[in-house]
């Protein structure tokens, strides 16, 4: 991971320690670096430990990288939200500052 990429998760772990920041490539980004905003809802916050997380990803991130390097690709069924909107087709491409919500299927009344 280059110099600007820690400066800015340095910069955005020091603003709340409940966000987690991890890099989506192996730690060797390549390309033009971006943020995601990963939200955690339901049982799905309980598996994974935490309700947020802050991924650095690469301009050619989909909504199916996201899922899986958040740790979700074995919940299964998963619901994904990309900006507020529910998103089925996971090769949806994802760009900087989009916010993607994981969550159980919702029931009741």
């Amino acid at each position: 991971m280059n110099k600007l990429c820690l400066a800015i998760a340095d910069h955005y772990v020091s603003l709340s320690r409940v966000i987690n920041v991890v890099s989506v490539s192996d730690h060797h980004l390549k390309g033009e670096a971006f943020m995601i905003k990963v939200l955690f809802f339901g049982s799905i916050a309980g598996k994974v430990g935490r309700r947020e997380m802050l991924l650095i990803a690469e301009s050619c991130s989909s909504l199916s990288d996201v899922v899986k390097q958040s740790g979700c690709d074995g919940f299964k069924p998963l619901l994904v939200a990309l900006n507020q909107q529910q998103e089925f087709d996971l090769s949806t491409a994802v760009v900087d500052g989009d916010e993607v919500a994981l969550m159980p299927p919702f029931s009741g009344g």
